[in-house]
């Protein structure tokens, strides 16, 4: 377990440094989205209806227009600490891309990833049980460039972007001591800019497969031992992806 994300450091983080503690009652701070991450959720909120928008609208062009949509689903592996936190997940994505030329491309999309929960537990019989579940997501918004080696039809292509990163991570605890029992849940939310390279493979102009790496650092607020620690999500993902 990485210093400062391990059982004793959330313990520590959320008061529930000792028994005498628990006893009384899981206090958990209750307190999240700053203004910040509230304009950063309306921005992501906005981005979401214009591709859908834009998809929409896409649909009663012909086949052959320079803008194309798609969805993907995908899976994601965290790294760094957010590993420490969460397990492999999965994920849907939607988004827009458009030729510059034969060889490059601009691309918009929208992903929400959903990571595998990671439980913990600690025990003293006849004394005390603590148990620990905690639940990660990400939403993104990023623009990619993308450069292909082959044609927008197929082979292979490199992408680079940047974008906005909102991560949320909820923390279920349960407490049991002495015959009395308490339980309780916090949600930390946070956003930041990040960015994402990756490499794919156009099989034909409808499939192509991804995999890339997003990073952004310093998103979710108050998740180390210190008041005002920050914890950076970084993953890795696979994509299939469908164009219409």
């Amino acid at each position: 377990m990485c210093a400062g994300y391990s059982k004793d450091a959330f313990r520590l983080s959320y008061g529930l440094d000792c028994p005498q503690r628990l006893r009384c009652s899981i206090s958990l701070e209750k307190t999240m989205n700053n203004g910040n991450s509230t304009f950063c959720l309306r921005l992501l909120r906005c981005a979401a209806i214009a591709l859908v928008a834009m998809a929409s609208a896409s649909a009663l062009k012909a086949a052959d227009t320079p803008m194309r949509f798609g969805v993907g689903v995908q899976m994601a592996d965290p790294g760094d600490l957010l590993a420490f936190l969460s397990k492999r997940g999965f994920g849907v994505q939607l988004f827009g891309e458009m030729d510059l030329s034969s060889k490059t491309a601009i691309r918009g999309r929208l992903d929400y990833n959903l990571f595998g929960a990671r439980s913990q537990s600690e025990s003293n019989p006849g004394y005390y049980e603590y148990e620990e579940k905690i639940t990660t997501t990400a939403t993104t918004v990023f623009v990619d460039y993308i450069y292909r080696a082959g044609s927008h039809d197929e082979g292979l292509y490199v992408f680079g972007g940047l974008g906005l990163v909102k991560g949320s991570t909820k923390i279920e605890a349960k407490v049991w001591y002495e015959g009395e029992s308490a339980s309780d849940s916090l949600t930390k939310n946070g956003s930041n800019f990040g960015y994402s390279v990756g490499i794919g493979v156009n099989f034909t102009r409808n499939i192509a497969v991804e995999a890339s790496l997003t990073s952004a650092s310093d998103v979710i607020p108050d998740m180390g031992v210190f008041s005002g620690d920050k914890l950076g999500l970084n993953w890795t993902q696979v994509s299939f992806k469908y164009r219409f």
